[in-house]
Formats: C-alpha cells, sequence, structure tokens
C-alpha cells in the first residue's frame, strides 16, 4: 500500500490558493510563483551554509555577499527569472 504524501502547506492555505485561482492558468501562475520563491530561498540558504554566515551577519572571513544578480533557471513549467545572490 502507498502512503500518501504528508502535505509541508497548512489545508486552509491550499483552500485559499484554489479560491483565488480561478482558472488552470491562474494555478499555473500561482505554482510559478511558488517555485521561484522556493528556488531563491533554497539558494539562500546554500549560501549561507556555504559561506559560514546567515544574510545581514558580519563575516570573519574574506569570503563576501557581493549583491544581487538574475539569472533564467529552466523548469518543467518553463523559464523561471530568479535573484541570486
Amino acid at each position: 500500500m502507498t502512503k500518501k504524501p504528508q502535505l509541508i502547506f497548512k489545508e486552509e492555505t491550499l483552500s485559499y490558493i484554489v479560491q483565488y485561482c480561478g482558472s488552470q492558468e491562474d494555478l499555473l501562475s500561482t505554482f510559478k510563483v511558488l517555485q521561484k520563491a522556493f528556488i531563491e530561498k533554497a539558494m539562500e540558504g546554500e549560501l549561507a551554509y556555504h559561506l559560514g554566515y546567515k544574510k545581514h551577519e558580519r563575516s570573519d572571513t574574506e569570503n563576501n555577499r557581493n549583491g544581487y544578480g538574475q539569472k533564467t533557471v529552466i523548469t518543467d513549467t518553463g523559464e523561471l527569472e530568479i535573484l541570486t545572490l
């Protein structure tokens, strides 16, 4: 028997998203916004781990954050423009 995957969002949040999206196009657009936010947060966490300090913290080394850049990421749902640190 296959186990049902655990939701990472509250049921109320998912209901709100579905209500907000009046069409399949709206739902896809909302999904892309969530996907973009997730990728940016994951990359920010990876950089913090690599550098050894979080955003807005001072560094004891010469490794520094140097502003934002922009990249295009190709996903299953199309291209996304993300901000990179």
